[in-house]
């Protein structure tokens, strides 16, 4: 029988040794494949599988959030070289302006987003008229809806307004604080119609 020499015994016992130390007090070392000891009960995962995905937004929630407190802002006629292109309405939230609708000049309703080229008033409205729409906007808010679907793009997460069903206008959500985006635009166009109410 062959004798083992005293160095590679010692630097057998020394790795022993090491393994055992790396191992969590209690823990089986598996030297032969077998399955590992369960170190937890059946049914109930390791806590490194139960760590949740960190989300930056509750989106859901938020989204209800917003819609409780989305209002109809203001009325105006968009101008383009003196000529009135369109009737809109402002959503608003806190007074910060969002999104734009716009509204047909014969009854004041909002009309379907695509279409909106296709409603301009052949004159400017009455201030009368205008405030009469703004009105009857309010009343009917209950009608505004959000789709089910949010895209990414560059302003934000894109959430679709519907309002009786239809698709009237866009607004965006900040995906990291919930901040829904200013509508700098619909701002200015507010800023510079000389016919609009609040």
């Amino acid at each position: 029988m062959k004798r083992i020499p005293r160095a590679l015994l010692a630097a057998t016992m020394l790795l022993s040794t090491v393994v055992s130390a790396r191992a969590e007090p209690g823990e089986h070392i598996n030297h032969h494949n077998e399955a590992p000891a369960p170190s937890a009960p059946a049914g109930r995962p390791s806590s490194f599988f139960m760590q949740p995905n960190p989300r930056t937004l509750d989106v859901p929630r938020r989204l209800a959030d917003i819609r409780r407190d989305l209002k109809v802002g203001a009325a105006w006629v968009a101008l383009t070289a003196e000529k009135p292109t369109a009737l809109k309405a402002s959503l608003e939230i806190n007074g910060k302006v969002v999104a734009a609708l716009t509204l047909d000049p014969n009854n004041g309703k909002p009309v379907p987003f695509l279409e909106r080229s296709n409603y301009r008033p052949s004159a400017l409205p009455s201030e009368v008229a205008l405030g009469t729409y703004l009105t009857d906007l309010r009343k009917e808010a209950t009608d505004l809806k959000f789709g089910a679907y949010l895209l990414p793009s560059p302003r934000g997460l894109e959430v679709q307004v519907y309002w009786s069903g239809k698709l009237v206008s866009y607004l965006y959500v900040n995906p990291n604080n919930g901040d829904v985006v200013a509508d700098e635009s619909t701002t200015r166009e507010i800023s510079n119609s000389p016919l609009r109410v609040k």
